[in-house]
């Protein structure tokens, strides 16, 4: 499995996901989120998409703390959030993620 190391010398240039969707015009009808740890700053470059296109989305989360970040994120932007792989949320780590108003 994969993970970003904080010992690391390359730089990687980063968008948000609301900096990319203006710039190319595009407004996304499904995302899959799998960033091994940064789910949470994902999710809070996409408050506008969240807020206006609402995307379903398959969420990967790595983490207890980032777990509970972002599905309490998710629920404010008024999206049920169900656990695909364990039927404990608490012990999931993908998610479906679909707006309330579907």
């Amino acid at each position: 499995m994969g993970r970003l190391s904080d010992a690391g010398t390359l730089p990687v240039v980063s968008v948000s996901l609301d900096e990319y969707a203006r710039a190319m015009d595009r407004r996304p009808d499904v995302l899959k989120i799998d960033v091994e740890g940064a789910e949470e700053r994902v999710l809070a470059g996409g408050r506008e998409l969240l807020a206006g296109a609402r995307p379903k989305i398959l969420l990967s989360i790595h983490g207890r703390k980032a777990r509970e970040g972002c599905l309490e994120r998710l629920r404010e932007h008024g999206y049920r959030v169900t656990p695909l792989d364990h039927a404990n949320p608490d012990a999931a780590k993908n998610f479906a993620c679909v707006p309330s108003e579907i």
